[in-house]
């Protein structure tokens, strides 16, 4: 599993709440965007998200995991602008 990656997707997720949208933004299809968050999921053991026909949300272990993982984004990307 590319963990960068599917951590890239989970954070888009949580803020669009769409997997079509989340696909959009990174020019990749809908089913890409589901397996890497499944996998991650199953990396970690539990759901991070809670879905339906029609909704997507956060589970409360999601939102906590959402925001260790975009200060760590965050920190990343800066880095890399840095060293860019």
């Amino acid at each position: 599993m590319d963990k960068l990656r599917a951590l890239r997707y989970f954070v888009k997720l949580a803020e669009t709440l769409s997997f079509s949208a989340t696909a959009d933004y990174f020019h990749v299809p809908s089913s890409s965007v589901s397996r890497r968050i499944k996998d991650l999921e199953q990396h970690l053991g539990t759901a991070l998200f809670e879905r339906t026909t029609r909704t997507v949300r956060l589970t409360d272990l999601g939102k906590l995991y959402l925001r260790d993982v975009s200060a760590a984004l965050q920190s990343i990307e800066m880095a890399d602008e840095f060293v860019g």
